[in-house]
């Protein structure tokens, strides 16, 4: 296992705990670099000039495509974050006088941090019943089917 040293995102390390986790498997793949599959009419580019995850009306970035092949998991979360932020900011300044809540209200497939633990936990019991620790949903859409179905 590892942890993550040093508070800035992008400055951040993996760092051994000594603890060794084994795992069972039939295969590894060492996946080493990484393309960004952008959207016209970006898609000549890896990394996209943003500001706070900001490109232009209505477009924001995350991720490698935000910052470039820099960071780990954990700075995918802050990374998130901070877009999140802008998007809020940038959306409240067309519709004044509401508050966050209200504006994430208004926008299509919003969700919630209860919302993603009905997902996990979805995920953990479908994964149990093939010995696994989850089975990933992989679809915005399916994931949105089940928490859904777990607010019904």
């Amino acid at each position: 296992k590892v942890i993550a040293i040093g508070y800035d995102p992008h400055a951040q390390r993996a760092v051994g705990t000594g603890e060794l986790v084994a795992i069972e498997a039939s295969m590894a793949l060492a996946a080493v670099g990484y393309t960004s599959q952008l959207p016209e009419p970006y898609h000549s580019q890896t990394t996209l000039t943003n500001d706070k995850g900001f490109v232009e009306d209505n477009v924001f970035c995350v991720g490698w495509c935000k910052r470039g092949p820099s960071g780990i998991i954990g700075s995918n979360i802050s990374d998130a974050k901070e877009t999140v932020a802008s998007l809020l900011a940038r959306f409240s300044q067309t519709t004044s006088g509401c508050d966050d809540k209200d504006v994430v209200g208004t926008l299509p497939h919003t969700t919630d941090w209860a919302d993603w633990q009905a997902l996990d936990q979805h995920e953990r019991h479908e994964g149990a019943k093939i010995g696994a620790s989850r089975l990933k949903v992989r679809e915005p859409t399916d994931m949105l089917h089940i928490i859904h179905a777990a607010n019904a």
